[in-house]
């Protein structure tokens, strides 16, 4: 009998286990915006780091802006459904962008 209770009481253990694990799953992927879910960020972030030696030059960060909302439009950047991106999601992205780098290079 002990041993059957045993084995109940490890299967619970492990039950347990199992719900905790997929609950802190499920949170770690809500936390996550949708652009970030379907990789946008993470695209427009390869196009940053082509483009970010000529911010420098007067506009060229805005013409980025116009380039990735064209990306967005024409499907080449991966994009949530009835995704809006707005100049200023942009903009804090690439502000993120910098920090990263950043904080790498020092």
């Amino acid at each position: 009998m002990t041993h059957t209770l045993a084995i109940e009481l490890e299967n619970e253990k492990k039950e347990v286990a199992n719900t905790l694990t997929r609950r802190a799953s499920k949170a770690s992927k809500a936390k996550k915006s949708p652009y970030e879910k379907v990789g946008t960020k993470e695209a427009m972030k390869v196009y940053w780091l082509q483009a970010k030696d000529s911010f420098t030059q007067r506009g060229a960060k805005q013409k980025f802006i116009d380039d990735m909302h064209e990306k967005a439009l024409t499907n080449i950047l991966p994009m949530p459904k009835d995704a809006n991106l707005t100049d200023k999601t942009i903009r804090n992205w690439i502000k993120d962008f910098e920090q990263e780098i950043g904080k790498s290079s020092s």
